[in-house]
């Protein structure tokens, strides 16, 4: 494929990961020169505490507390491990690109079958945030919170 000075392309991650680097990168030809990139190709990284992405629908009982529910026209996956954290939880849920959930630890996520989550958070277009047919992104809050706050991203050893 050969593409032409201005052409662009789009980045975007799977499911439990983020974009590191630009989201958009534009082909630019310098005067006398082949064609190249005008900034470094972004990578994606994985998101700690990513469970993974399953299905919730006809599941009795409902993966996450529907009293927790919480959307947000500008919902990354950040924000709802950040919410579920503030309140208590283990886990954090997300569904619908702006929908957010919490669980109690003591779920057994295997149970529910594993599923493809493609919507992208209302927030953040780089992240996914579950799926319109009852299909959940599933964090763990504690592991994301031991990771990000280890500065490095090392897991401290404990014991």
């Amino acid at each position: 494929m050969v593409l032409a000075d201005g052409a662009m392309i789009t980045f975007r991650c799977n499911d439990g990961h983020r974009l590191c680097g630009p989201r958009t990168l534009t082909c630019v030809t310098p005067p006398m020169g082949k064609p190249v990139w005008d900034q470094a190709l972004p990578t994606c990284e994985r998101i700690p505490g990513y469970v993974g992405c399953f299905d919730n629908e006809d599941t009795e009982p409902f993966l996450f507390d529907l009293n927790t529910e919480w959307s947000d026209d500008a919902m990354t996956v950040e924000k709802c491990i950040s919410r579920c954290s503030t309140e208590g939880f283990s886990f954090a849920g997300l569904m619908d690109g702006d929908e957010c959930y919490c669980a109690k630890t003591g779920l057994n996520f295997t149970a529910y079958g594993r599923k493809r989550c493609e919507d992208r958070c209302e927030g953040d277009a780089t992240q996914v945030c579950g799926e319109d047919d009852d299909q959940v992104s599933v964090y763990d809050v504690v592991w994301y919170n031991m990771v990000s706050n280890a500065g490095n991203g090392t897991v401290p050893v404990i014991g």
